[in-house]
């Protein structure tokens, strides 16, 4: 561009995980914006590509609202998949979020981070759920990531479930924080610990393109652990 190029082409999404900027000051200065925010906010005109080809209409539904100004349409290869063997259980439709205000959150080893074993537990509860209803019923291998906000959560879920990812139905398992690694993938199904339950807020959770990072990587079903009324308050303002 500096060279003088005649035409530039950007593609991104504004809506995703913002640049990380450690100091304060920078972020009050807005140097979190990417270019694409610029520009964006410069005037520069824009495309939409709406029509998306991965979620089930229902994981889609909300943050078409919320993100996209409900522009999101659904592909006709999403539409016309059909239903997962595992949606007639009632713990596992295609989008659920699961009150989980009995967890605790807490520290550990002076970490500034947080972890929430009461989610972690029922995070691998749900896990070893989905696979015995497939094993019981015949049904195909899916590919499960179990994501977290948070990097001492990360390792607190990774303790509960290491039995699990020595077995065969642990090679289609990720487990992983929602960042940058995390951005761009997909799984058929994702497990979200929100891991925050207090009345202070939500913390990472509550920046609404890493909200939007979390909610759109599942292809057919999408469980979210928190405790619910707090991230709908976190997500909304």
């Amino acid at each position: 561009m500096a060279l003088g190029a005649a035409r530039c082409v950007l593609v991104g999404d504004p809506q995703q995980l913002p640049a990380t900027v450690i100091s304060k000051a920078a972020g009050t200065l807005l140097y979190s914006r990417s270019l694409f925010e610029r520009f964006q906010q410069a005037g520069c005109p824009t495309i939409l590509f709406s029509m998306q080809y991965r979620m089930h209409p229902q994981i889609r539904e909300f943050p078409s609202k919320y993100f996209y100004q409900g522009r999101l349409t659904d592909s006709e290869s999403v539409v016309k998949l059909p239903d997962e063997a595992y949606y007639r259980d009632a713990l596992m439709a295609p989008y659920i979020f699961y009150d989980m205000s009995h967890g605790r959150e807490s520290h550990r080893g002076g970490s500034s981070s947080y972890q929430n074993i009461h989610e972690a537990q029922f995070a691998l509860r749900l896990y070893e759920h989905l696979q015995k209803f497939l094993k019981a019923n015949g049904a195909k291998k899916v590919s499960v990531g179990i994501i977290t906000p948070y990097k001492l959560q990360l390792k607190c879920l990774q303790q509960e479930i290491k039995d699990v990812m020595n077995t065969k139905e642990g090679e289609d398992t990720y487990i992983n924080t929602v960042d940058d690694a995390f951005q761009g993938q997909e799984r058929d199904v994702i497990i979200m610990s929100c891991v925050r339950v207090s009345n202070h807020g939500v913390g990472f959770v509550a920046d609404i393109r890493r909200m939007n990072v979390a909610l759109t990587q599942a292809r057919r079903a999408l469980w979210v652990c928190c405790l619910c009324t707090m991230c709908i308050k976190g997500l909304l303002g």
